[in-house]
């Protein structure tokens, strides 16, 4: 895994054009931005023919802010973060970690993943 250190420049948190409940954490590099999220929050309800909530969406909700350390979401604007990836400079944001300085928490979405559906892992 490689890691690059930048900056949240800004965090999004609802409805994506499909309706889907999701995230995304815009991280700047100073000259590139990547994202990390659109990882769906919520379910669809066929009984009721509506997304409904889901405890693995308010988990992942809970890691983001216990990672940042804030109490709301956009408080980690500004924030130095680093962005971890699987492969080079290129590859997908998989997971994020704080500096030392600022904690040194770390979260990687496989573990989420493999919390909430280890069927799906395999």
């Amino acid at each position: 895994m490689k890691e690059q250190l930048g900056k949240v420049r800004s965090i999004f948190f609802g409805r994506e054009d499909h309706g889907i409940l999701t995230f995304m954490v815009q991280v700047d590099f100073g000259g590139s931005t990547q994202g990390f999220g659109g990882y769906s929050l919520d379910i669809y309800d066929k009984e009721l023919k509506r997304r409904v909530g889901h405890a693995a969406g308010t988990d992942l909700v809970l890691n983001l802010l216990n990672l940042f350390g804030v109490d709301e979401l956009q408080r980690a604007e500004g924030m130095p973060v680093f962005a971890i990836r699987d492969e080079g400079w290129g590859g997908k944001i998989i997971g994020l970690r704080t500096p030392d300085f600022d904690g040194g928490r770390e979260f990687l979405i496989k573990d989420w993943q493999k919390k909430w559906f280890p069927n799906e892992m395999e």
